[in-house]
């Protein structure tokens, strides 16, 4: 008997045994248990590499999150929850790794002499970031975890920055060449003339189905960019004060003020 068939095995088991029956508590625990010291595995062993892992065994590891949200409904530990989105971020992550080399490239085609990849360290995010991001969507939108991992569109993230005077060809050149490479244009923002942000934002999808954020800029507004984020990061922080917050907010609105806008940026509509 191979590993699948025991499983399933094991699976028909639990499924017979009574809800009120002593043996069931009993085995939601060990199942807790098991859960906990993969999640924990997840958490703490180092992912840098990341393993590539197959369809297969994704599935599996999706089954085994949604699973332990399913209990944590009934039994809510606030470890588990914190478990479960540090081990859905790592998931994330795996996934991504996969992605990235094939959109890295595609976006280094496209930027070809005239425009230029900033940031790239930073494209892939944090497993510490993204874990509270699925658990904060999640508990604000009243979704599952695995529901908020799934809306995650920034695992992977990447700016390009073109001189002003040739932004609009910019954009109409990247979006043309991703196109070509077989990456689906998802959602198209353009924020320029924002109170706290001034850029355009592009949500990309690559052809194995992982989601991407494209930031598209100019050098001034990307370095004004990098040094509100830290505004940004007090306005959404819980621990921050109201004072706190309502200062941030004045800093964020004046130093977005001093960006200066491209002609005709505020009118760009995703090229056809």
């Amino acid at each position: 008997m191979n590993i699948s068939e025991k499983i399933h095995q094991m699976q028909n088991v639990f499924h017979h045994i009574n809800d009120g029956h002593p043996i069931h508590d009993l085995m939601l625990g060990l199942r807790l248990m098991t859960a906990t010291m993969l999640f924990s595995a997840a958490v703490f062993l180092p992912i840098q590499p990341p393993r590539i892992y197959s369809d297969a065994e994704e599935s599996l590891l999706m089954a085994s999150a949604a699973s332990v949200e399913t209990d944590k409904r009934s039994m809510q530990p606030i470890f588990l929850r914190e478990s479960a989105a540090a081990f859905l971020a790592v998931l994330l992550l795996i996934r991504a790794a996969k992605a990235e080399p094939f959109l890295t490239e595609a976006l280094k085609t496209a930027s070809g002499s005239l425009y230029r990849l900033c940031g790239l360290e930073n494209r892939l995010k944090s497993r510490k970031s993204l874990a509270r991001k699925i658990r904060d969507d999640a508990a604000s939108d009243n979704i599952p975890l695995t529901d908020a991992a799934a809306d995650v569109s920034d695992v992977l993230r990447y700016t390009m920055v073109a001189d002003e005077k040739n932004y609009g060809q910019m954009v109409r050149d990247v979006i043309t060449a991703l196109r070509r490479q077989g990456i689906r244009i998802l959602k198209f923002r353009n924020a320029w003339g924002g109170k706290f942000y001034q850029g355009i934002n592009v949500k990309l999808l690559t052809p194995d189905g992982m989601k991407a954020e494209l930031q598209l800029h100019t050098p001034q507004s990307f370095d004004i960019k990098e040094r509100s984020h830290v505004f940004y990061e007090i306005r959404r922080s819980a621990a921050s004060t109201a004072e706190e917050i309502k200062k941030a907010i004045a800093d964020s609105i004046a130093i977005n003020s001093l960006v200066r806008v491209p002609q005709g940026a505020m009118s760009i509509t995703c090229p056809a």
